[in-house]
């Protein structure tokens, strides 16, 4: 099975996964090789694409989506295009909010109701353009705000501090593991802990979010954390290109290898 691995030409910061998984993959049957979503490829000769370090996508949104359905039209993604349509913009949290889903409050303005408070575009990819401000600075806020399009608001949340922000891996229908990180915002480097077993309220929120999503995922990580109330919220659903942190936990490996057979 010819398989490409979807990258960039220039990736903003290193995959960590990339080297693990093909080598994974390339001994368990796959022809894979990685390929810029953004060069001169010939999809049609792949008998699948996913998905896994195309980090510069929301510079070129629309480029982007276009390449998605011409992929699309070429060869079997992962995850397919209508999931990755309404993952790209940051308003699904709108849509899983109207369903029921508890997510961190988000608004398109900023609410002085919130003594802190985070900026971010509807449209990116790890900090870009991520930053946290006080009531105290709502001028520099506001400057900020007006930089970045089409931003989105939501409250600081201190529990990031203390547990972090939880990611809740899941491939081919199964959750496979879950790591803890820091806050990231503009220009921070990630750190991350060790694998562990996600927890079944854990669970239960990202199987929430999920079945409001297109059906059809491969793999998703939904990232968590606890406001104020200590209620678990969900700050992200990834479904287009997210670190799955295979280096933490490689037996999701033969997960990751099934969900791409399972396209035939």
């Amino acid at each position: 099975m010819r398989l490409a691995w979807v990258t960039c030409r220039e990736l903003p910061e290193p995959d960590h996964d990339e080297e693990l998984a093909l080598s994974y993959l390339r001994e368990n049957g796959f022809a894979a090789s990685a390929e810029p979503w953004d060069d001169d490829v010939r999809w049609e000769s792949f008998d699948a694409a996913i998905l896994r370090s195309c980090w510069n996508y929301y510079e070129q949104p629309k480029a982007f989506l276009h390449w998605v359905d011409r992929a699309s039209q070429a060869t079997r993604l992962l995850n397919p295009a209508p999931i990755l349509r309404w993952n790209v913009d940051k308003i699904y949290l709108f849509d899983l909010e109207q369903k029921g889903v508890p997510v961190v409050p988000t608004a398109q303005e900023i609410n002085l109701d919130w003594q802190e408070f985070v900026i971010k575009p509807r449209v990116s990819a790890g900090s870009y353009q991520t930053r946290v401000y006080t009531r105290e600075q709502i001028d520099d806020a506001v400057a900020f705000m007006a930089e970045v399009e089409n931003p989105i608001v939501q409250p600081y949340l201190s529990s990031v501090e203390g547990e972090g922000e939880r990611s809740i891996i899941w491939i081919n229908g199964e959750f496979t593991h879950a790591i803890r990180k820091n806050p990231r915002f503009d220009n921070d480097s990630e750190a991350v802990s060790e694998a562990y077993v996600p927890s079944s309220e854990e669970m239960d929120i990202a199987e929430r979010a999920l079945n409001v999503a297109p059906a059809g995922a491969k793999y998703a990580r939904a990232d968590v954390m606890r406001d104020d109330d200590g209620l678990l919220r969900i700050s992200e659903l990834e479904l287009i290109e997210p670190s799955l942190f295979l280096t933490q936990h490689p037996a999701a490996l033969s997960h990751l290898a099934n969900a791409i057979r399972s396209t035939n």
